[in-house]
């Protein structure tokens, strides 16, 4: 009977134990979450055409907006860069498409938006909602393609290690550079 007793003890314990471990992990990726802002450009459609098209309006708009998004300290300046410069990112969204032939309207604006697990070379980011600078062209329900923002990993010439060191904590650094699948 007392042997009972210290087995369910135990099993009460250990359940306990994984339950904090959990919770504690979740409460790390959340932190990691409101301290990123990411890309995410949406096509028209799934044609071969809009997709291409996507790809485009991402090179154009992350080749011509790299000066604008460097030296931010916070992702609250970067979010305030990208409200102040939404009708020129428009604009160099929709001169890419007139040059392909393309009449889509495109719109963009920062909104939460649900991300899966990713994995960028040398960095993985949890599942989650994540605030995003959201570029829809058309009817935006093609597939999509993403990235981040802050600290910036879409532009590898600007991109470092320290990028990410000075946004997050080692532990949230940890999270996001280990390889283990959430």
């Amino acid at each position: 009977m007392k042997l009972k007793t210290i087995e369910k003890s135990l099993v009460l314990g250990l359940v306990l134990v994984l339950i904090f471990n959990t919770a504690t992990f979740f409460m790390r990726c959340s932190q990691i979450r409101q301290e990123v802002l990411r890309l995410h450009v949406l096509a028209n459609s799934d044609s071969d055409y809009d997709q291409t098209l996507k790809l485009k309006v991402r090179d154009r708009i992350l080749e011509e907006s790299e000066t604008l998004f460097c030296g931010f300290d916070t992702k609250t300046q970067a979010i305030d860069t990208v409200n102040e410069n939404i009708a020129y990112l428009e604009q160099i969204a929709t001169d890419e498409l007139q040059k392909n032939g393309c009449e889509d309207a495109v719109e963009i604006e920062i909104a939460d938006t649900y991300f899966e697990t990713r994995e960028y070379e040398n960095v993985t980011l949890p599942a989650g909602v994540y605030e995003a600078v959201r570029v829809k062209i058309g009817k935006a329900q093609g597939k999509n393609w993403w990235c981040v923002m802050f600290p910036q990993l879409c532009v590898p010439s600007v991109t470092s290690r320290d990028d990410i060191e000075d946004v997050l904590n080692d532990d949230q650094v940890q999270i996001v550079e280990n390889r283990e699948k959430y």
